[in-house]
């Protein structure tokens, strides 16, 4: 996968942001680990990974084959850490 531009990096954060009911401000990832502050539901995880992966295709950055598991890489990484109450 060819790298992600600042601008589209931005872009996916604010939608992580947004999906926990956070707003989303470039000073929010400068700790080293950011992404371990919140949690989010299996749902909004769902939907984050369908997001990234049309997102991933739109703009070029992989073919639609690897799409998802590149999302679920970047998920892996970055992620919120998922709640504990699978069901919502």
């Amino acid at each position: 996968m060819k790298s992600i531009s600042i601008e589209h990096s931005e872009e996916i954060l604010r939608k992580m942001h947004t999906l926990v009911g956070l707003l989303y401000q470039d000073t929010a990832t400068t700790d080293s680990n950011w992404f371990h502050q919140t949690t989010w539901t299996h749902k909004s995880k769902t939907e984050f990974l369908d997001w990234l992966t049309d997102f991933l295709i739109k703009n070029r950055y992989c073919s639609k084959n690897r799409a998802r598991h590149e999302a679920e890489k970047i998920d892996t990484v970055y992620g919120w850490r998922e709640s504990v109450d699978k069901s919502t």
